[in-house]
C-alpha cells in the first residue's frame, strides 16, 4: 500500500501511530481530588496508570465527535476537543488536547467520573 509521504513517514500511517504527550497536566480541581485519595488505593493507581498511558500515547482514549461535547467543556475550559479515558468499567477520565508552546501536544486532565 502507497500513502502520501509526509515528513518522512507515509501521511496516513502517521496519523494513528501512537504519539507522545510533551506534557500531561491536571485541572486543580483533578490535581486536589487525586491527591486526597489514599496513595496506593485502588482509583488512586487507576488515575497514575491513565495519566502515564496518556503521556505515552495522546491517543489512548476515544476522541469525542465535537457536536457531542458538552456544553460545560466548552464553557468551562474554552476546548474544541475531548477524549474519555476508561479507567474501570464505571469511572472515567475527561481530557483535552492542547498544543504547547514547542510545538508538541500537551493533555490536561479535566474531570474524573464515576456512574
Amino acid at each position: 500500500m502507497i500513502g502520501y509521504p509526509f515528513t518522512g513517514k507515509y501521511f496516513f500511517l502517521d496519523l494513528w501511530l501512537p504519539k507522545k504527550a510533551s506534557s500531561v497536566y491536571a485541572t486543580p480541581e483533578v490535581a486536589e481530588f487525586i491527591s486526597k485519595l489514599p496513595k496506593g488505593g485502588e482509583l488512586w493507581n487507576l488515575c497514575r496508570k491513565a495519566l502515564v498511558a496518556l503521556s505515552d500515547n495522546i491517543f489512548a482514549g476515544a476522541q469525542v465527535e465535537k457536536s457531542k461535547i458538552p456544553k460545560y467543556y466548552v464553557e468551562k475550559y474554552a476546548v474544541t476537543n475531548i477524549s474519555v479515558f476508561r479507567l474501570d468499567a464505571s469511572r472515567r477520565l475527561i481530557y483535552t488536547w492542547v498544543g504547547d508552546s514547542k510545538g508538541g501536544i500537551g493533555e490536561y486532565a479535566g474531570d474524573i467520573l464515576g456512574l
